[in-house]
Order: C-alpha cells, then structure tokens, then sequence
C-alpha cells in the first residue's frame, strides 16, 4: 500500500493530546488512532523506548513503513467513535448510529458473534459501515508517545510525516497527572517506575544523568517533573530544526482553541471549512470522556489554586533554567 501523508500527535500525557486529536477529528479526511502502541498485538507495541531499553541503538528502517501501513488499514479500540461526518463512513450508518457502536467494547463482543475479526483489538472497516479502500485513503493521525530519538529519525527520514508536539504547563501539567492518574494507585509503585524510567535515561544520556542528581532520592514529584522537562526539551531540541515539527502550547491552545487549530490544520495540509469550524468550536468544552464541568480556560489555571505550594516549588526548582519555560512569560 502507498503510504501517503500522516501525523504523529506527541507529548506528555495529560498534556493536551486528546483534545488536540479531537480537533483533528473534526475532518472528514481524518483517520484517528489513538495511543495504538498500548494494544500488544500491534506493531506500534514494538518501537522501542529509550526509557525501556537505555542506549540500545535504534533501529526503525524498512520496519516504519509496516507499522503505518498496518495501522492505517484498522480501527483500534481506543479510537474515537464515529460522531463526525467521515468520507469512508457510510451517511446511514452514522445517521442512526452503528458507526459510534464500535467505539463500545460491550456491542463490539455481541457483534462479534457475527464478525469475529470484531474480537480482536484492531479491525479492519465493516462492509457494513464504511469503506475500507477510502479510510486506507484518509489523512492518518496517531496519538503517540515518542521517544525523542524516534521523533529525530522520522523528522530526517520520513518526509510525509508531520509532528504536532503539545506541551502543557508544567505546573498545570502535574496538577492533572496527580489528580487523574496516580490517586487510587499505588504511589510506591509508581514511584520506583518513575526512578527506573530516569535511570535508564541516564544510562544513555550522560548530560542528563547529571542533571537528574540523585534518582534514588528523588520524591514522586520530582521524577515525574525531571521527566516532563526531559521529554519536552529533548523533543523540542530536535524537531525545532525541521518544518515537519510544530509545537503546540496547550495555554495558547486554551486560550484560542480556533486560531490555533486553523494553524494544526494549515501545518497538516487539511482543509478547514464552515463544517469543520463548526463541529471544533462544538467540541471546546467538551472531551473523549464527556462534557468537561469547567471552561478550558478555568481547568488550565486550576493548578494556581489546587496544586500545594511545595509541589509548586519543586517544580520552579526543577524548571527554572529549562529554556523552554520561555513559552509562558506571565505565569
């Protein structure tokens, strides 16, 4: 298959990255997979992570082009549902719904009673619901975590792909991740992944290493921030000397979700229209999970009022000579 133009949406989770693919939705030339490296029978599984496998060289090659032409053939069970006009989505079948019950896990196992390529985690297009051939022929997103390696090596060497890298306030950005992630878990656990995650880092990155200091004294919020600000300065240092790279600051996003996603679909090469301006403007207050219960502007300044002051202070520690904390002059 010809692999045709594609967008890999990158950065820290609770960054931004859902909303930003939603945005992307909005097309109907738009094919989304979401986070597909976390199905283990897909390819996207296999890349390998610099804070899994240290300074083991990289090696994509030939293996790049399978992974995306694998993945742009299927629907995989994270994706969004089918709710925005697609042009490979039959108009009947989303107009009295079959196309969003893909998106449901349950309907997916009763369907697949009949359907049995439906049991699996990835799935090619049901006759019954689009077109397979045209989705093949859509404008692939794939929300991605990358490791800054591999973003350097597809930024040089795929010349199709486009990189939207979102960064969130560090500050805003650790409010969520305590608060959506680690409450309910076991913050012990995390935190020796986190130091593991660091160490294998350093192994690798020597400059780093000394940066970190000490790991094994590190608290969990401190890992996680070191960790913010290595991915995004590292991402940042590589793509910023490539027109295939735009950064996206989640704030500027908040502040004026049409501007800026006029300028997501502009770098892509998407059409924006009337529909699409609609369907975005739609979706501002709202995300994958539901309606959101604050504007965009009031989640993004929270952490002013909910995030502890020593967390706060860790993190202008930690942060106060990254050169990207540039990108927020009046927080």
């Amino acid at each position: 298959m010809e692999t045709r133009e594609y967008a890999i949406i990158t950065g820290n989770g609770r960054s931004g990255t859902n909303w930003l693919e939603t945005i992307l939705d909005a097309s109907p030339l738009t094919h989304c997979r979401s986070e597909p490296y976390g199905i283990p029978s897909s390819p996207f599984n296999r890349l390998p992570q610099l804070w899994k496998i240290g300074g083991a060289e990289l090696e994509i090659g030939r293996q790049w082009d399978d992974i995306v032409a694998w993945s742009i053939r299927r629907i995989g069970r994270g994706d969004h549902a089918f709710k925005n006009p697609k042009r490979y989505v039959y108009p009947l079948a989303q107009n009295i719904g079959i196309a969003v019950l893909m998106a449901h896990s349950k309907s997916r196992r009763v369907i697949g009673l009949l359907q049995p390529s439906l049991r699996r985690d990835e799935w090619p297009m049901p006759w019954w619901i689009g077109n397979q051939r045209r989705m093949e022929q859509a404008y692939a997103i794939f929300k991605i975590n990358l490791d800054q390696r591999i973003v350097g090596w597809l930024l040089a060497n795929q010349p199709l792909a486009r990189i939207l890298h979102i960064v969130r306030h560090p500050c805003g950005r650790l409010n969520s991740w305590l608060s959506r992630y680690v409450a309910g878990r076991n913050s012990e656990q995390i935190l020796a992944d986190r130091r593991k995650r660091l160490r294998k880092i350093g192994e690798a990155e020597l400059a780093w290493k000394e940066k970190f200091g000490s790991i094994d004294k590190m608290s969990l919020v401190e890992s996680e921030v070191w960790f913010w600000r290595y991915v995004n300065e590292s991402v940042h240092a590589i793509g910023k000397n490539y027109p295939g790279y735009l950064r996206v600051v989640y704030e500027e996003l908040v502040h004026d979700p049409l501007t800026n996603a006029k300028r997501a679909y502009e770098f892509c090469g998407l059409p924006w229209d009337r529909q699409v301006e609609t369907i975005v403007s739609r979706d501002v207050d709202a995300s994958i999970w539901g309606k959101l219960p604050d504007a965009p502007a009031s989640i993004a300044r929270s952490w002013r009022s909910k995030l502890l002051p020593e967390h706060i202070r860790t993190v202008e520690r930690i942060v106060r000579d990254s050169p990207i904390m540039a990108w927020w002059p009046n927080e």
